[in-house]
């Protein structure tokens, strides 16, 4: 479920006219992404954080940067 969610989240901020800046800023989506993947905040043992952190990874690294 996180990794589709954070796949069809990649997709949308690959493509520049899909979302806006002030959308991204605005939605609350930055902080909710920096919350659940800083293992101080989101009080998740080490192995859910690390879990997180690769589905993360693979989903934003899958699409080329320009």
């Amino acid at each position: 479920m996180l990794a589709a969610a954070l796949s069809d989240l990649a997709q949308l901020f690959a493509n520049d006219h899909t979302v806006a800046a002030y959308e991204i800023q605005s939605s609350g989506i930055v902080e909710t992404l920096l919350s659940s993947l800083n293992p101080m905040e989101s009080g998740v043992t080490k192995q859910i954080f690390s879990d997180r952190t690769s589905t993360f990874k693979k989903s934003f690294t899958q699409f080329p940067t320009r």
